[in-house]
């Protein structure tokens, strides 16, 4: 048979590109379709720290109302209740949750050998969800909707965009927990995962239980708003019926995985191995118990009480649930103080911001402590708002470290030690000037929304003063610290990590390990690697 010309193989071109896969798509349809467990990580981060912003504008508002407890001169009085709502809304659901996720999509899968996160379209599409979400939450706000507002339809809109913001939130978690449970490298058992993946692993747990609960709960009120109330009583008590979602026990929840950072940075900069890892793996997983609060949320029949937030502070569980999760941060405590007493500690950054925030978090169980005794009489008090403030101010000082730690990972370049060693004393003493005053004049009976006592009214408006001063030293470190994430991300290509910044704090845990990674023996198998080549 006579070959023709078009039985012949194609020409080999020497061309090498021919043979080389497609470049991606620069910019942002790159970034629309992206897999990448780091890129999708960075989005939740940047994006969160933008509705951060709307967050301490309402706090910042609120602040200078309460400088006179006799009127409201600062707010208009019917937006008072929406601006409180927005306050606590945008600052956990729309800033704190998506950081904490930021970070975990960013930095689990390095800590356990995986190439990528588990369901990587699915963290990316809840990222876009989330964002969408919250933009829409933030317009019912502008439009006399959310909690409190008078615009039936704004306040449906809220509640829609809620929902949908909780869901994001549900599925980004689902990717991080199969992620630590379900691609762990060869030889990383779950007792052998890091403080910081078990952390996250248990947090996501708790997350997947309670927000649907919320969820489920804004979906009655959408009913209430739309067709007359039913379920709960219409809009004028979401706010109640909400609040359960950031009052103790709850408001521990989002504390969580900030517990697993300060155990991975704290060994670290002792140059030692973590006093009994397990030990605290279970510290954590029992304050992650604890701070399940879904029991605490007030009954759905309709009401016209206005002390729904007294519902179930009487009760037996809710004073032994404040007492009881001292005992497993103490444990924590005890451990992380015995690692630096053991090691040979040096100062750095991650350190002061993760120690600031284990303290500043005692601080707010002690005070949740403290809120449960009845005889106190600190419920609906600005006692119970310094131990929200806490709690919450304490995690995202322990967030904001585990940027810095993390920054060569996630970034591809390390901070600045000097101002990431400033910015973290001002955050610890911003926290300490915003929620102590509260604390004390809650004991003077000043209520937590706007208003005051009739006596000490002379003292109280001076220790809002102070409370309103720690609140600008916090956004002065906000803005700040986003200064400084802009230099370090900026003019790069943040995939690549700058090798002489690889490893800036001979890290112990696998995502420090580079291209060669070790056996995995222990719980720091790159600490074991170093002292194995030391001893050889």
């Amino acid at each position: 048979m006579t070959v023709t010309d078009t039985d012949a193989p194609p020409a080999v071109t020497s061309d090498a590109t021919a043979l080389a896969p497609p470049r991606p798509a620069p910019g942002f349809a790159a970034l629309i379709g992206t897999g990448d467990h780091r890129k999708i990580g960075r989005l939740w981060i940047g994006t969160s720290f933008l509705f951060l912003l709307a967050s301490g504008v309402a706090g910042a508002l609120l602040g200078a109302e309460k400088l006179d407890t006799s009127s409201i001169d600062v707010l208009d009085v019917d937006a008072v209740a929406e601006i409180f709502s927005l306050h606590a809304v945008a600052g956990v659901f729309l800033f704190l949750v998506p950081l904490l996720l930021g970070l975990a999509i960013a930095i689990v899968p390095q800590q356990i050998g995986s190439p990528t996160v588990a369901f990587p379209r699915a963290a990316a599409a809840a990222y876009w969800t989330y964002l969408i979400g919250g933009a829409v939450v933030l317009t019912s706000f502008a439009a006399d909707g959310g909690p409190g507002g008078s615009d039936p339809d704004a306040v449906a809109l809220f509640l829609a965009a809620m929902i949908l913001v909780l869901a994001s939130l549900c599925l980004a978690a689902v990717c991080v927990a199969t992620t630590g449970l379900g691609l762990r490298a060869e030889g990383m058992s779950l007792t052998r995962a890091p403080l910081f993946t078990w952390a996250n692993i248990v947090a996501a747990g708790i997350w997947i239980l309670t927000l649907p609960i919320l969820a489920g709960i804004l979906l009655l009120a959408y009913v209430d708003v739309k067709y007359g109330s039913t379920f709960i009583g219409g809009g004028e008590q979401l706010y109640l019926r909400m609040s359960w979602a950031w009052n103790q026990p709850t408001v521990y929840m989002y504390a969580i995985p900030v517990l697993g950072i300060v155990g991975d940075i704290v060994p670290v900069a002792a140059r030692t191995r973590l006093t009994q890892h397990r030990i605290a793996m279970g510290c954590i997983g029992g304050f992650a118990v604890l701070s399940f609060g879904a029991w605490a949320l007030p009954g759905f029949a309709p009401s016209t009480r206005g002390d729904l937030l007294l519902a179930y502070t009487d009760e037996v569980p809710f004073v032994a649930w404040s007492f009881l999760i001292l005992l497993p941060l103490l444990g924590l405590t005890g451990l992380v103080a015995d690692t630096l007493r053991r090691g040979t500690a040096r100062v750095m950054s991650p350190l002061v911001w993760a120690l600031s925030a284990l303290v500043m978090l005692l601080a707010g169980a002690a005070n949740g402590a403290l809120v449960s005794v009845d005889p106190l009489d600190l419920l609906n008090t600005t006692g119970t708002t310094s131990q929200i403030h806490y709690v919450l101010a304490a995690s995202a000082l322990g967030l904001l470290g585990g940027l810095v730690y993390w920054s060569p990972l996630v970034w591809g370049r390390a901070f600045p030690e000097g101002p990431s060693l400033a910015l973290a004393g001002g955050g610890l003493v911003g926290t300490i000037v915003l929620c102590l005053p509260d604390l004390v004049s809650g004991f003077l009976d000043q209520a937590s929304l706007l208003g005051g006592a009739e006596d000490n009214v002379d003292a109280i408006e001076a220790l809002n003063l102070v409370s309103l001063v720690g609140g600008g030293i916090l956004i002065l470190v906000a803005l700040g610290f986003v200064g400084l994430l802009l230099k370090v991300g900026a003019g790069r290509d943040n995939d690549a990590v700058d090798p002489e910044q690889r490893d800036p704090w001979e890290g112990h845990t696998l995502e420090w390990a580079g291209d060669e990674s070790p056996a995995i023996t222990s719980e720091a198998p790159v600490y074991d690697a170093r002292h194995a080549e030391v001893s050889s």
